[in-house]
């Protein structure tokens, strides 16, 4: 709604003034006439009526000794849908208000990282919450220990941090292992791994039936011999389930899309290392001076994370992938850089 509009309708929700418009609706009128024909004083009609010339309702025309009104029909031909611009609200301003707001919150709450307190208000204290799960992967499951390790980087109190997120719904959790509840979350996690799979792990509560077991190879070959499975058919399973709940590995850069600036990394869970990034770039930690500089001088949003290369897990359920990745690493600094 423009200025202009809201004034109009504030000048309108007033019983006298309404009782003036219906007058002038007929024909134009005198100060005098209008004072008769509503039962309000003189000045009492001039003052409605100079307020509602400011706004375009009524225009006036001296004649002679008097001050005719008329009414501006063109207001009036206008629907309310129209007046307050219903269907055509720019949406930036009210998004803008919010992430301004969420800003606010944020920054008298965190310093340089550290949550230095945490709010009474509930709204403020989710918008602190959400801040939190930034720094976990979605595909991933979590023991309560893991759980608590992330928290304690930001807030020394995991235990009141992981209560409300369980309370409020932003995390699942069966016995000691917790997994992101991604139709509540999944606007505050990169696009970087969300997907069918991820979904798919979210609409059950049995671990049991998901790909995420917190069962180790042992364990689940153990369980297989003693309800009297074919082990080989088992092995094969358990084989593909383990490669399928492996966190995506692989080597990622982060871009300046102004400079063309590359910095270059591996990790064995790309996708948390996208959430860190976000959240240590937002706190000044960790991250190199250029591209805190970066940051600084070209904004965020110009600073892209992408994923260059996933590393192909193997069947061996102990195998360390730390040479692999420094190596697929490498390849990729030589060809870039």
């Amino acid at each position: 709604m423009s200025e202009n509009n809201t004034e109009i309708v504030k000048i309108i929700a007033d019983s006298s003034r309404i009782d003036i418009i219906k007058a002038l609706y007929e024909k134009s009128r005198y100060v005098e006439e209008l004072a008769q024909l509503v039962d309000l004083s003189i000045s009492t009609i001039s003052f409605h009526l100079k307020k509602m010339e400011k706004v375009g309702i009524v225009k006036s025309e001296k004649v002679q000794y008097y001050v005719n009104y008329t009414l501006n029909r063109a207001v009036f031909d206008s629907t309310l849908k129209e007046i307050l611009n219903l269907g055509k609200t720019d949406t930036t301003h009210f998004e803008k208000k919010s992430k301004d707001s969420k800003s606010k919150v944020i920054n008298t709450f965190f310093k340089n990282g550290t949550l230095t307190n945490l709010p009474i208000q509930h709204k403020k204290r989710l918008i602190i919450i959400e801040e939190f799960i930034k720094k976990f992967d979605p595909a991933k499951r979590y023991l309560e220990s893991e759980i608590d390790e992330l928290i304690n980087e930001s807030y020394e109190d995991h235990c009141k941090i992981r209560r409300i997120m369980i309370d409020e719904k932003y995390l699942f959790r069966e016995k000691q292992v917790y997994w992101i509840n991604y139709e509540k979350c999944k606007n505050l996690l990169p696009e970087l791994i969300i997907g069918k799979e991820i979904k798919k792990m979210n609409e059950t509560k049995n671990l049991n039936e998901t790909k995420g077991e917190s069962l180790d190879y042992n364990n689940k070959l153990q369980s297989n011999q003693s309800s009297g499975f074919d082990h080989k058919t088992s092995k094969t399973q358990i084989k593909r389930d383990y490669k399928n709940t492996l966190t995506p590995m692989g080597v990622y850069q982060i871009k300046n899309i102004v400079t063309g600036r590359v910095y270059l990394g591996s990790s064995l869970n790309v996708a948390a290392r996208l959430n860190r990034f976000r959240f240590e770039l937002k706190y000044g930690t960790e991250w190199s001076d250029d591209l805190l500089n970066d940051a600084k001088e070209y904004g965020e949003k110009n600073l892209v994370f992408e994923v260059l290369e996933y590393l192909k897990p193997k069947d061996d359920l102990k195998y360390d992938y730390t040479y692999d990745l420094k190596e697929l690493e490498e390849k990729w600094r030589d060809k870039l850089l």
